[in-house]
């Protein structure tokens, strides 16, 4: 189990994300999901990924039925560190949000900033987010995306 009071460090990231991961492959709480890698190319070439099954991820439906919380507590195994926003003191934030793993990954390496504590998906991004998910993309280049709204989903 990692370290959970670790901070984002960009030096340390993609050591403490492949540690993790490797880790969680081994104890099965990372649980990749099969793709067919597409690619689309109309003058700026375009990668689509499309879902093999679905069998394998558990709905929200069956979380619900278990009485258990998919998202909160995060599972520990998935953590791989705090995020302190680099114009922040990192006391002031370090529990605000954290990197997780994604468990049903479809890329290796998919990164979630998350809250700390629940907020629903309709609540309106604050700065602090911008400032974590910022901090964040200056380790290594990625992409990132807002999830929100009850037709979001649950993922």
């Amino acid at each position: 189990m990692n370290d959970n009071k670790r901070i984002f460090n960009r030096s340390d990231l993609r050591k403490w994300l492949g540690d993790t991961r490797q880790t969680a492959l081994k104890n099965g709480s990372l649980q990749s999901l099969s793709t067919e890698l597409i690619t689309l190319s109309d003058r700026v070439p375009f990668e689509v990924r499309k879902l093999s099954s679905l069998r394998k991820k558990p709905s929200l439906q069956m979380a619900k039925a278990s009485g258990r919380n998919p998202f909160l507590p995060y599972e520990q195994e998935l953590y791989i560190c705090h995020v302190a926003p680099d114009n922040v003191a990192p006391d002031s934030v370090a529990s605000d949000h954290v990197i997780l793993l994604n468990k049903f990954n479809v890329i290796d390496d998919h990164l979630l900033v998350v809250t700390t504590d629940f907020e629903a998906q309709e609540t309106v991004l604050a700065e602090k987010e911008f400032q974590s998910i910022l901090t964040v993309m200056g380790a290594f280049p990625m992409l990132a995306f807002y999830n929100s709204g009850a037709e979001a989903g649950a993922s």
